[in-house]
């Protein structure tokens, strides 16, 4: 999946319309085409030009939303690219920021956002961070996905630790945050484990978090299907509110699960149940 934000796109599709404006008889295309000839054109004005092309000049100009133009540009670029990680802003900057940077390209957006000036603690940007906010949010989509969010980044947290342990190579074998793109694949998080042949296999985690004293979790019936499907190599991960990066989560895994979820009867069907563990689960699952 390509990434659009990056300070190099932004700053080349600031100077392309910069360049449009002086001469307005040109197109983007005439610009593009003196680069190429002059050996001046890189990979950033070639998807500047593409996201222009595709959503036009005014992505990149200056609307006046905001005193620093990137922060309209960003403010832009994200209503109306839409990008997998958008809904993730609603849950503040401190949240978001830790999010973004256990993305494979978590490291180029979150320069975009420093760029922008989008860390600081002027009333500029925290307009900006409400305004986004605002737009990115949904009535039904609250205090559980928060709660969910926070789980999946301790969860990719702990895995990359994990990984390293097992001398796992995670440029080879990356770590995929599957939920931020894909709300039906049964499961957040892709990461890899290794066999006794020292051979590298997939697995697969679902991450929950659980704000009560008595904790509990949410399994839908797709989560249920995938958790027979790979049963060996799936597990739910089931955080508590106060565990912190260093923590180590309840593990569930598809035998455990099996056990401890209804079964339907005649005409009868679950989509949904809450599991309320009585037991710490599996602790050396896959270990």
């Amino acid at each position: 999946m390509n990434n659009d934000f990056t300070v190099g796109i932004i700053e080349a599709g600031i100077n392309l319309i910069e360049e449009l404006e002086i001469d307005s008889d040109r197109t983007v295309k005439d610009i593009i085409r003196v680069k190429e000839e002059t050996n001046t054109l890189t990979e950033d004005y070639k998807n500047a030009e593409s996201l222009i092309l595709d959503y036009g000049e005014t992505l990149f100009k200056d609307d006046g939303k905001f005193q620093k133009l990137e922060k309209s540009i960003l403010f832009n670029m994200i209503s109306i690219l839409s990008p997998p990680w958008k809904s993730s802003l609603r849950h503040g900057r401190e949240l978001f920021f830790s999010y973004i940077k256990e993305l494979e390209e978590g490291g180029n957006i979150y320069q975009v956002f420093l760029h922008a000036g989008l860390n600081d603690s002027s009333e500029e940007t925290i307009s900006w961070w409400k305004l986004i906010a605002n737009l990115s949010n949904t009535a039904s989509e609250d205090r559980r996905e928060m709660l969910g969010l926070e789980g999946e980044i301790l969860t990719i947290k702990y895995e990359k630790d994990k990984l390293d342990d097992l001398n796992i190579d995670q440029k080879l074998y990356k770590i995929d945050h599957v939920a931020s793109y894909d709300n039906s694949a049964g499961f957040d998080v892709l990461s890899w484990r290794k066999n006794s042949n020292d051979e590298v296999y997939e697995i697969q985690i679902e991450s929950k978090m659980s704000a009560r004293e008595v904790s509990d979790f949410h399994l839908t019936r797709n989560e249920f299907d995938k958790s027979l499907s790979n049963q060996d190599t799936y597990c739910v991960y089931l955080w508590k509110k106060e565990n912190i990066y260093g923590d180590t989560p309840l593990k569930y895994d598809a035998k455990w699960l099996e056990k401890n979820t209804p079964k339907d009867q005649g005409t009868s069907y679950w989509s949904e149940v809450t599991i309320t563990p009585n037991d710490d689960g599996i602790p050396n699952w896959q270990e």
